[in-house]
């Protein structure tokens, strides 16, 4: 991919047209890490010369190494490879030479100066979220009690503010503030301090006061009427998919009726007890989409399924803020691919100033 964040400058525009298609049949031939080790090839491939790798060099397009290989400058500006795709370059020498700025672009450690740069090292996932990922995997809990027990807080009193809890649409959230009275989980030992997603440990306040009590701990709070309202409701079984034994990427899908029988209903995804199927269900409902069968649910499941699977670890509330993030401020069509890419992101950071409305 290439953003008309530099294609588009005056910079690139000036260059010859046979300079500019030379730089875009570098970038589509770099790695993952943005190096091309066979620049003077495709020079000849493409029939280019000399002159317009010269003109790239100079116009700092791209950086070249003694070894013969190049890195485009601004890679990190025009890629976002997913951790789960992303190949480590075969140049690590040259990889070693270069830090990245802070606008994302690649310099040569000779040349940094005193704007803030750093190395170029593997992404490591944060404690914090290896940590919260551990603890719901070994949790006893299912995958819906989170949806389950917010939805039946709503109405009740957050019991630090005392303010009524109540859900609201997708369209009706605003991105940028923090303030929703929103049920949400809190965990009285933050998961990041040792704490359980185990009942005992879990209480259901607004989001206004998750959001200002951020990782510290709390009292009881309401965690025995969660424990209670659980008890009371946790048994309740929905419409559920099953995974075909032998060949887990497939849905089975009962027959359709048949004549005489009553009509199919159609499974509630967000009321499945499987994770992933859940977070296809939250997608859906953010898409607006309306199944008509079960054979059309079927195949947007099996279309979204692996995307989901990438998504296991992380809370409802991050993956809906990144939804809306996405409906918001890009303009490209988001596929739960999407929000793989951008669910580590910090969106506050990319978010713009945008007074645009939308309803999902």
């Amino acid at each position: 991919m290439v953003s008309l964040k530099i294609v588009d400058t005056d910079a690139f525009m000036d260059m010859p047209l046979s300079t500019q298609a030379l730089y875009l049949h570098l970038a589509i031939r770099a790695d993952d890490d943005g190096f091309v080790g066979n620049p003077k090839k495709i020079i000849k491939m493409v029939g280019g010369q000399d002159d317009d790798y010269k003109i790239l060099i100079a116009k700092r397009f791209i950086i070249v190494f003694d070894s013969g290989v190049c890195v485009i400058k601004h890679w990190l500006i025009h890629n976002l490879i997913r951790k789960d795709r992303y190949t480590k370059t075969n140049y690590l020498k040259e990889k070693s030479q270069i830090a990245v700025k802070a606008n994302r672009s690649y310099t040569e450690n000779s040349k940094i100066d005193n704007e803030t740069v750093k190395q170029i090292e593997p992404v490591k996932k944060p404690e914090w979220q290896k940590n919260r990922q551990k603890a719901r995997k070994e949790s006893s809990l299912p995958y819906s009690f989170d949806y389950k027990i917010r939805l039946a807080f709503v109405g009740k009193n957050c019991p630090i503010c005392d303010n009524k809890m109540k859900d609201l649409p997708i369209e009706e959230l605003n991105y940028n503030s923090k303030s929703s009275p929103r049920p949400s989980i809190q965990h009285n030992v933050p998961l990041i301090k040792g704490g359980k997603h185990e009942l005992g440990n879990i209480s259901v306040i607004c989001r206004s006061c998750n959001t200002s009590i951020r990782d510290n701990e709390t009292g009881e709070l309401n965690s025995k009427e969660v424990t209670e309202v659980w008890n009371t409701i946790g048994n309740q079984s929905a419409p559920q998919y099953r995974l075909d034994k032998t060949r887990l990427d497939k849905v089975r899908l009962d027959k359709a009726s048949i004549a005489g029988k009553p009509a199919e209903v159609i499974p509630d995804l967000l009321k499945d007890k499987q994770r992933h199927i859940y977070i296809i269900g939250i997608f859906a409902k953010a898409k607006k989409i309306v199944f008509t069968s079960k054979e059309q649910q079927g195949s947007f499941i099996r279309r979204n399924l692996r995307a989901a699977k990438n998504l296991v670890g992380y809370e409802d509330d991050r993956i809906i803020e990144t939804l809306k993030y996405l409906i918001l401020y890009e303009d490209f069509k988001i596929t739960l691919d999407t929000v793989g890419k951008y669910i580590d992101e910090d969106l506050n950071k990319l978010a713009i100033k945008n007074t645009k409305t939308i309803k999902i």
